[in-house]
């Protein structure tokens, strides 16, 4: 699960039945009280498996990622339906095998999503109306059974865990492109099947 950048919604990835729900995130006189309500028409169609969510720096686009059906759900805001999730042109989008973890860039240019079945990350450009279309060198190799990926607060690099392997790999973006290249020294070494990865402000 995730809450949106503007902490406005809660949305929840629901792996059993294929699709994501959205809360609003009850205020009253502008505090928030961590109550939530169920957004109109959610829980909305999502892919088989749907495994992890997360919604974009500007809090106007979210990504599911479906590890059954191999795909990547993108929706934004239906403005004249009090906010509730309508999908994006052109999805879902192919991913590799088992998406696992999907993570958006701080600068709003990039998507990445682990593929735990495939060992690969695959790499997305971010366009003006949330759609996605995969970079030409997408996807690159990471470690055995990549489970969860992260973008660093500067944009520039990408960390995932690599569970089988017990590594975590890590890729420089190329900021013009999204394109990654693997840092010298990755992957590194971790604990026991690592299956999350979090990077501090």
């Amino acid at each position: 699960m995730t809450v949106d950048p503007l902490d406005s919604y809660v949305y929840v990835a629901n792996q059993g039945d294929a699709t994501v729900s959205e809360f609003t995130i009850n205020s009253s006189n502008g505090v928030l009280t961590g109550a939530l309500t169920a957004v109109s028409g959610s829980p909305f169609a999502a892919g088989m498996g749907a495994r992890s969510v997360t919604a974009d720096p500007s809090g106007q686009y979210v990504y599911v990622a479906n590890a059954t059906s191999n795909t990547l759900s993108g929706y934004n805001f239906n403005d004249n339906n009090l906010g509730s999730l309508a999908a994006l042109s052109g999805s879902p989008y192919t991913t590799g095998s088992g998406p696992n973890s999907v993570a958006v860039d701080p600068l709003d240019k990039f998507v990445y999503v682990a593929n735990e079945g495939s060992n690969k990350i695959s790499a997305y450009a971010l366009g003006a109306s949330g759609a996605l279309t995969a970079l030409s060198d997408s996807p690159v190799a990471a470690g055995n059974g990549p489970s969860a990926v992260a973008v660093d607060p500067t944009g520039r690099f990408v960390y995932v865990a690599n569970s089988s392997s017990g590594t975590v790999s890590v890729f420089a973006i190329t900021g013009s492109t999204g394109a990654l290249s693997a840092v010298s020294g990755s992957p590194y070494a971790g604990g026991s099947l690592p299956s999350a990865i979090a990077i501090s402000d």
